[in-house]
């Protein structure tokens, strides 16, 4: 078949009991996702299975390389068996890869909001998988709306190293290499810059509303994705058999209740109750959260001084 000599494209034939299937990976794009044959009641069928989210708009770039190659594979069968016998069904789609993808989400220095995200991409072996990465993280990148970045491994471990770079929203950008003390000020601008020029009557202006509505700066998906969140760091350890002794010892502890305070300060009432009537492990650590202040108001838990 003659995409098996594109050279930007490597195949990997998988076997299984119905037929086979080519998992396609190009040099430059990533996956591009699999043309698979099966025998259905003595009958080929040719399915083209296209990696990503329908509505990322990089899913048409893979497809439009995809398809033709299985168009080539249909008019090779066809001139070998005939049209008797041969199907190209709608596709399938993809499966999704599950995959643990350690992100952070930077926030702005003086109100919290959450003003861009980082993706590492430690394991990329090039361009492609800096954009397997970017494919995996779509569907967060389009509910926090936030300026992302895809990083890939460091050249050297240090301030000298540098990193493959690609800009994936709300534009994308070329890759980059940078060194960190290049890429560093840019997210740094947004951290600073988020906040500044509004003045002391904007900041009143943000307590008020706060107060009565949650802060308005703060997008509610970015609320959601930290009630998530924290719902699924306590659901994890109730599924392993864990209790509250094993939520509150946990390493992770710190970090979910920093990200609890941030909800808090930037909630309404009404928004945090929402959240616990929906995520039942929000709910759960909420409560935990509510005993340690209460422990704490009446002594029952010291805290050093400052």
């Amino acid at each position: 078949m003659i995409f098996l000599l594109l050279p930007e494209i490597k195949v990997t034939k998988q076997e299984y009991a119905e037929g086979f299937s080519s998992a396609l990976r190009h040099k430059e794009l990533g996956d591009l996702g699999k043309i698979r044959l099966t025998d259905f009641n003595g009958e080929t069928q040719i399915s083209c299975e296209v990696a990503g989210d329908a509505a990322d708009p990089m899913t048409a770039t893979r497809q439009s390389i995809l398809e033709p190659l299985t168009r080539e594979i249909v008019d090779h069968m066809v001139k070998l068996k005939g049209d008797a016998g041969i199907s190209a069904p709608p596709a399938p789609p993809f499966p999704a890869i599950k995959k643990v993808v350690e992100s952070k989400e930077l926030q702005c220095l003086q109100c919290d909001e959450f003003v861009a995200m980082l993706i590492y991409a430690e394991d990329a072996d090039g361009p492609g998988g800096l954009e397997d990465y970017a494919r995996m993280m779509y569907q967060k990148m389009v509910a926090l709306d936030l300026p992302t970045w895809v990083i890939g491994p460091q050249e050297k471990v240090g301030p000298d190293g540098p990193a493959d770079i690609l800009k994936v929203w709300p534009e994308r950008e070329p890759i980059c290499r940078m060194k960190p003390d290049e890429f560093n000020p840019i997210v740094e601008k947004l951290q600073e810059s988020h906040c500044a020029g509004g003045g002391e009557r904007a900041g009143k202006n943000r307590a008020k509303d706060k107060a009565t509505r949650g802060n308005p700066d703060m997008h509610p998906k970015q609320k959601a994705k930290i009630a998530v969140d924290i719902h699924e760091f306590v659901k994890k350890i109730k599924e392993g058999g864990g209790t509250e002794k094993e939520i509150i010892t946990s390493p992770k502890i710190i970090r979910q209740m920093e990200k609890f305070k941030i909800l808090m300060d930037n909630s309404s009432q009404e928004e945090m109750d929402n959240l616990a009537a929906k995520y039942d492990g929000f709910y759960e650590f909420a409560i935990l959260m509510e005993s340690f202040a209460l422990a704490i108001e009446e002594g029952d838990i010291k805290v050093p001084p400052r």
